[in-house]
């Protein structure tokens, strides 16, 4: 769905990964992804997302299971 017309040219995509913890590492993702209405609710912060003004795609590191810590899985997914 998204590979094809980013290749292309035809889509313009970020990531949100740091919070305001400053941890780059799997460690330091809070947000997280509640699933709702065959989607996702986003709940937290991110900060620094390059070129988000522009975007027509923001793909957003969060935690399916809130407070898993290391070994807990992140979720990253197109909003």
């Amino acid at each position: 769905k998204y590979l094809k017309p980013l290749t292309a040219g035809e889509l313009k995509a970020t990531l949100a990964v740091l919070e305001p913890s400053g941890r780059w590492g799997a460690d330091g993702v809070a947000a997280t992804a509640v699933a709702d209405s065959g989607g996702y609710r986003l709940n937290g912060t991110k900060l620094f997302v390059p070129d988000a003004h522009g975007a027509d795609l923001v793909i957003v590191a969060a935690r399916t299971t809130p407070g898993s810590g290391t070994g807990g899985p992140v979720t990253l997914r197109g909003v």
